[in-house]
């Protein structure tokens, strides 16, 4: 790993890998190269399967994460355009193959409006657009929702982006991405384990929310009103819903789902309460369907 610095003075983490035509990877908004390093699936394959077909894959992590300085003040389009400067730069790059996923997609676009002559082809993963109509999309806005509880409960914040980028279909992977934005953002938070993701599939009328209620005061103490009880859920994945929830380490709790429909009618899952035990450390997922 090696830091190229930017014109506003940010250094910006960038590795090359294998050997033969260039391509560059304009960082996703989590960084490139902290999730290669990090395993994340997805970054990994890609980069390693590029190589083995003769690739020179170049990543790095966008400012303001992983392994770049975190402190800056321009994150924007222009900031995340002078990453990529700093980094073709550094590198001695003439002409190179430009890529980018998400966010990333933007910013390689951006970038070779002002720079055709360096860019060999254009390649967009996921683009978007419009800003408006991505943030459109429900898994972003829930996503954002949360966004003011980032700083105040990291861990939390993290659990939601990943299981928003996994689109809640991969316990396991969730896990992985939790743990990797934990390292890669250099958040840290305590050993309480008292932060769990519920998560619940189950189809829905028009109008109906999912809540959660059980036998803790953090569960609501069993209460099925729309103030009381916990919730509502999120779907951005429909009809998958979750909820982050904060319930006491080491302690089984009891719980179950209830809707509540536009006109205020409750509906209770049928069959047994849901039981578990929470962890005394370590983040929980609780993953049920609802009982007919």
């Amino acid at each position: 790993m090696q830091y190229a610095t930017t014109s506003d003075g940010v250094r910006v983490a960038y590795m090359s890998l294998g050997d033969g035509p260039a391509i560059v990877f304009a960082s996703n908004i989590f960084g490139d190269l902290s999730a290669y390093l990090n395993g994340w699936p997805s970054a990994k394959e890609t980069t390693d399967r590029l190589v083995n077909l003769g690739w020179r894959v170049i990543l790095f992590d966008v400012r303001g994460m992983g392994c770049s300085d975190r402190n800056v003040a321009d994150v924007e389009l222009a900031g995340r355009i002078l990453d990529v400067h700093a980094v073709v730069a550094a590198l001695n790059l003439d002409r190179f193959a430009l890529a980018g996923v998400d966010i990333g997609a933007a910013t390689a676009v951006a970038y070779a409006v002002g720079n055709l002559p360096k860019v060999s082809r254009l390649v967009l993963l996921s683009p978007w657009s419009s800003g408006a109509k991505y943030l459109a999309i429900p898994a972003l806005r829930a996503a954002y929702a949360a966004e003011d509880v980032s700083s105040r409960d990291p861990e939390l914040f993290a659990n939601l982006l990943g299981s928003v980028a996994t689109s809640f279909k991969d316990v396991e992977l969730v896990r992985q991405l939790t743990d990797g934005l934990h390292t890669v953002r250099g958040w840290s938070y305590d050993d309480a384990a008292d932060r769990h993701v519920f998560l619940l599939d189950t189809p829905t009328s028009p109008g109906d929310y999912i809540f959660l209620t059980g036998d803790t005061v953090e569960l609501s103490n069993w209460n099925t009103t729309w103030d009381g009880a916990v919730g509502p859920l999120l779907t951005p994945n429909y009809p998958n819903w979750f909820l982050n929830v904060s319930v006491p380490a080491g302690k089984t709790i009891n719980f179950k789902f209830i809707k509540i429909a536009a006109n205020g009618t409750v509906t209770w899952e049928n069959g047994a309460n849901h039981s578990y035990t929470v962890p005394t450390s370590g983040t929980g997922f609780v993953n049920v369907n609802w009982q007919y």
